[in-house]
């Protein structure tokens, strides 16, 4: 796992994939294994992997494109033994508490969530996953 100068951390798997002659998908697949602590029930991590899956679906995934025109595809994998990272799953936080790459509340949002992952695959723009941004409509 590589490091980011502003703390973040890089770690994905990527494959391109040629769809049709000269249109291709990068899709860059983060195997990440979520960690409950006390208080967080099953129940609610598997809520919390549909809503980052949809997330990224809904806002990363067939919107953006790379300079050579590829699309970008991201996805989350927490189903790997041999994961690039794991991640804590916490309890509903104290008023102002965050989630970040290493550490996600249990009740965030999709998309914010889904911008963590992002920072894996190694993007630093946040594809409008912050929570005060919304994302542009670039899907062709």
């Amino acid at each position: 796992m590589n490091q980011l100068p502003w703390g973040g951390h890089i770690a994905a798997d990527m494959r391109k994939f040629e769809i049709t002659p000269g249109r291709c998908v990068w899709e860059f697949t983060v195997r990440i294994g979520l960690r409950p602590t006390a208080g967080v029930t099953d129940e609610q991590v598997r809520a919390l992997r549909e809503r980052v899956d949809e997330a990224l679906d809904d806002h990363v995934n067939g919107r953006y494109r790379l300079p050579d025109y590829a699309q970008i595809h991201v996805r989350a994998d927490f189903d790997a033994t041999d994961t690039h990272t794991d991640v804590t799953v916490r309890p509903e936080a104290v008023p102002g508490e965050r989630s970040d790459q290493r550490t996600w509340l249990v009740n965030e949002s999709g998309r914010v969530l889904a911008g963590q992952i992002t920072r894996y695959a190694g993007f630093v723009h946040d594809f409008g996953l912050s929570a005060d941004s919304a994302p542009p409509d670039t899907r062709r």
